[in-house]
């Protein structure tokens, strides 16, 4: 039964990070803050106290990188899902049969 919570739960973050990732490799506009970037507009990011200037571009590709970064996780994820959920229920199914003995068998349900 924790195998298949486990997997539900993977399952459910794992479709999350597809569909942001899937977002931002598709169809998300290009940002910088909470401001939407245009062609020929740039972005100042600071980091560790240093300004770096970004151009749409740029900034367009490091998005397009993060896309990637939330897909890569929810494959695996769904993937570790799936694998829990079909495990589990079979395991489920197996600990069954450990406790039927020949004057009581185990029948499985539905």
């Amino acid at each position: 039964m924790k195998k298949i919570i486990t997997g539900v739960l993977a399952l459910v973050v794992g479709l999350g990070l597809v569909a942001f990732g899937a977002y931002l490799l598709t169809g998300a506009p290009v940002k910088c803050g909470d401001d939407v970037m245009k062609p020929g507009n740039t972005c100042t990011i600071v980091d560790k106290g240093r300004a770096q200037d970004r151009s749409y571009e740029e900034q367009r590709s490091s998005q397009h990188t993060d896309g990637y970064f939330a897909l890569a996780p929810g494959v695996i994820l769904v993937g570790y899902g799936v694998w829990a959920l079909v495990t589990g229920r079979r395991s489920d199914d197996a600990s069954d049969d450990e406790y039927a003995t020949e004057d009581f068998p185990v029948t499985p349900t539905a």
